[in-house]
């Protein structure tokens, strides 16, 4: 299953050597069946030695209740419950540098240009979604079943111009 819109944008912007770089993603209209809810917002799992989740309390207690999850006495199942809206905007990449001014490397005949920068991946994602990562999903039916959400990651570097 595809979102209906997705899309990407991004920028690159430097000033006296100094450099930003960053790329988002987005997702729009996107629903995924969360899996993490089948488990630990479920009463009958509770026996079966899951953890239960804050979205747990939102459970029938009386006629007129309006609530998420039926009584504790009924388990739930793979419905609308678990369905979530998995809509996401995501900074995949970001990177600031530092060139140094070539007028400074000059009189040097090995290296013609040095920069130094530290950037990350995934550092962040606005999103409703309470499983896991909203990008992830598997199979026909849009599921967070069995994958590991994207990871964050840091990455710092020099470069060197000969």
């Amino acid at each position: 299953i595809q979102a209906p819109w997705s899309g990407g944008f991004g920028f690159n912007v430097s000033w006296k050597g100094i450099g930003l770089t960053a790329d988002f993603s987005w997702v729009s209209g996107n629903y995924m069946l969360n899996n993490n809810l089948y488990f630990l917002a479920n009463p009958g799992m509770v026996i079966g030695g899951y953890g239960q989740v804050v979205q747990a309390l939102d459970y029938w207690k009386q006629p007129g209740d309006n609530t998420r999850f039926p009584a504790l006495w009924h388990e739930i199942q793979f419905d609308s419950n678990i369905l979530e809206d998995a809509s996401f905007l995501r900074l995949k990449n970001i990177q600031l540098s530092y060139t140094l001014p070539r007028h400074l490397l000059k009189n040097n005949r090995v290296i013609s240009g040095f920069k130094v920068y530290v950037g990350a991946r995934n550092l962040f994602t606005v999103t409703d979604y309470n499983g896991l990562d909203p990008e992830v999903a598997s199979g026909d039916i849009a599921s967070d079943v069995d994958y590991m959400p994207n990871s964050r990651q840091w990455t710092f570097g020099c470069e060197f111009k000969f």
